[in-house]
């Protein structure tokens, strides 16, 4: 969306500025911020790496304006503080100091040992996935493998870089990543990520069938959670937030009794703290979605928080540990997660290690 479309339409109702937890601490309308943007980006104008670029302005906008492409674009003029800031090359897959790569190599996790000389399916897990969860990660992909003729790829699929406006540098990885895809003889890929899955598809333009876990293995994983039934609330994740593809397929995998919903869901959820990068630049404004989530969370009366993304699993351990947060495939597949590696705060310290080193 242009930004003078929202110049020229944006009626300032003040619905997505109540319910934005960026628009609502800026102060500030989508119109207005526009307008500043466009009198020329300059250090002043850092607010626009407070967006956690999820969508939920869009979503709640009478008119549906896309604000948070804007914002995405601006991003692409104001790169040098991610390249000036070293919190952020934690995030960067090509970046030394990755900080799944490095997670990795703490915990001794290696998948090289799955790497195949050719497979039509490619599963890409997603770096949160096969750092927090390398059990699932390798079951999932044992249960692939029974049914396809799969491969297990444990690669980034670019998105960080492309939301911290590096789009250069995204489009490098994504050419890497299709170059590595092709020489397996790949044609479609599986993953168990909704920002893996969602950027994936967009990007490739229907170069390779892009899938989830969830039509692949759904009656699997519903056999896994036959027997199970504590009260659950389920937060969705915001690239699902449109589609709704994944929220509709974990939700089948429940009797409905089950899910109790919270007062922000599917499309209108709201995110973890971890969107957009957010948490490099204002830890406090990421804190605040998070403890947001925390209160509704409280309010539906669920025993149980579910996740169907590693990385919203992490933020949760780290900002309400007394409340149980569990991945949908944990559940289903009766794996371990490294929920207390972060409770114990070994992987802030990894993070820590890995920012003091860096010269």
């Amino acid at each position: 969306m242009d930004a003078s479309d929202i110049m020229q339409r944006c009626s300032e109702c003040q619905l997505c500025v109540y319910e934005c937890f960026f628009l609502s601490n800026l102060r500030k309308t989508p119109k207005k911020v526009v307008e500043e943007l466009a009198k020329k980006l300059d250090p002043v104008k850092s607010y626009i790496m407070e967006c956690f670029l999820c969508g939920l302005c869009q979503a709640v906008c009478p008119l549906n304006l896309d604000f948070p492409s804007v914002i995405a674009h601006a991003r692409l003029e104001q790169a040098s503080f991610v390249l000036n800031d070293r919190r952020y090359k934690l995030f960067l897959p090509d970046e030394p100091m990755f900080f799944p790569r490095a997670y990795k190599t703490y915990k001794n996790l290696n998948y090289d040992s799955s790497e195949k000389n050719s497979f039509v399916y490619a599963f890409l897990p997603g770096c949160s996935m096969s750092c927090y969860s390398p059990e699932a990660t390798l079951k999932v992909y044992e249960k692939l493998e029974e049914k396809l003729d799969a491969g297990l790829v444990d690669l980034c699929c670019g998105k960080p870089l492309s939301d911290a406006g590096l789009a250069e540098r995204a489009l490098k990885w994504l050419v890497r990543l299709e170059s590595y895809l092709k020489s397996k003889g790949c044609e479609k890929i599986i993953t168990a990520c909704p920002k893996c899955y969602y950027h994936l598809q967009s990007m490739f333009q229907g170069r390779f069938e892009v899938l989830t876990v969830y039509e692949v293995l759904g009656e699997l994983l519903k056999e896994g959670l036959a027997s199970f039934n504590s009260k659950i609330a389920i937060h969705d994740s915001c690239p699902d937030r449109f589609k709704g593809h994944f929220a509709t397929h974990v939700r089948k995998l429940f009797n409905n009794e089950q899910v109790l919903e919270m007062s922000h869901s599917r499309n209108r959820t709201i995110c973890c703290g971890s969107g957009g990068m957010v948490s490099c630049f204002n830890p406090y404004l990421s804190a605040m979605a998070s403890s947001r989530r925390v209160m509704e969370f409280l309010e539906a009366g669920a025993d149980l928080m579910v996740v169907y993304c590693y990385t919203c699993a992490q933020i949760f351990w780290v900002t309400m540990p007394k409340i149980e947060t569990k991945h949908v495939l944990d559940i289903a597949l009766k794996t371990r997660d490294a929920s207390q590696d972060v409770k114990n705060q070994e992987v802030s310290k990894i993070a820590m290690k890995l920012l003091m080193d860096e010269p």
